[in-house]
């Protein structure tokens, strides 16, 4: 076709202007030609990920596909979103997987493992310093530190839309409430972040707390069967065991971004 169009160009009478343009089109339906197929290839190829004895596994769009070599059995995971990029494979992450992959789509982490296969995705971190990011639409508390997850923990968070303030703010007081002084509604310990004025939705309006780190905190609970759930006033709950692992790992200083 290429040869067609340059003869039918060479035979035109027209200015030199004219066939430049005519050669720069050209050119242009060349590129065209020449990557489309390209393309449409490499999406029904997929991209190979792994490829051993008893197993491949490949990447097509939004699916997983694994192919079990020795059963002739094919296994298929659907993604909740097509933009992603095969980071690494991951060996013997604790008893719940041997081999896994991480996935990174556009806000999301997702981790898939394939012996056991089981799906599951976590924030993709705001940097390579410690902080925390919690997701009150999943009630989880994601800690990061160095670029990588160290911990998700369950929570319960606002029982309204509006009473778990959202932005991102900074851990600004530290307390141990096994002293038998405090409510026991707080659990074993209180990590207060700093909420500024225009951050607190609950009301009400100027309320010193939010600020000083009394009235928005991580804490424990005496109510575990809540965890997981929107249930709290505001705070982030978690179980007392859960909030004192966690205590000690976040200095003052560290940035909580609620979403």
């Amino acid at each position: 076709m290429e040869n067609s169009l340059w003869r039918f160009i060479k035979r035109l009478k027209t200015s030199p202007a004219t066939r430049a343009l005519c050669i720069v089109l050209l050119f242009i339906i060349m590129l065209l030609t020449l990557h489309i197929p390209d393309k449409v290839d490499r999406q029904s190829q997929g991209t190979l990920i792994l490829d051993d004895d008893t197993k491949k596994v490949e990447l097509k769009g939004r699916d997983i596909l694994i192919t079990y070599k020795d059963v002739e059995r094919l296994k298929k995971i659907r993604l909740p979103e097509s933009t992603l990029l095969p980071t690494k494979i991951l060996y013997n992450k604790g008893e719940d997987m041997e081999i896994g992959i991480m996935l990174t789509g556009k806000e999301e982490i997702y981790i898939v493992a394939i012996e056991p296969i089981l799906l599951f995705s976590y924030p993709i971190p705001l940097n390579e310093e410690l902080h925390i990011i919690i997701k009150k639409s999943e009630n989880f508390l994601y800690l990061y530190n160095d670029g990588e997850l160290v911990k998700r923990y369950p929570v319960a968070t606002g029982a309204k839309l509006n009473h778990t303030p959202e932005g991102t703010f900074r851990i600004i007081i530290k307390s141990n409430l096994e002293d038998g002084k405090s409510s026991e509604q707080l659990g074993a310990r209180w990590i207060g972040i700093e909420v500024p004025f225009e951050a607190d939705k609950r009301g009400p309006l100027g309320d010193e707390r939010a600020p000083q780190g009394l009235k928005y905190g991580i804490h424990g609970t005496n109510e575990p069967l809540s965890i997981g759930s929107h249930a709290s006033g505001g705070c982030i709950r978690m179980y007392n065991q859960d909030v004192k692992e966690l205590f000690p790992l976040v200095p003052l200083g560290t940035k909580v971004i609620i979403k």
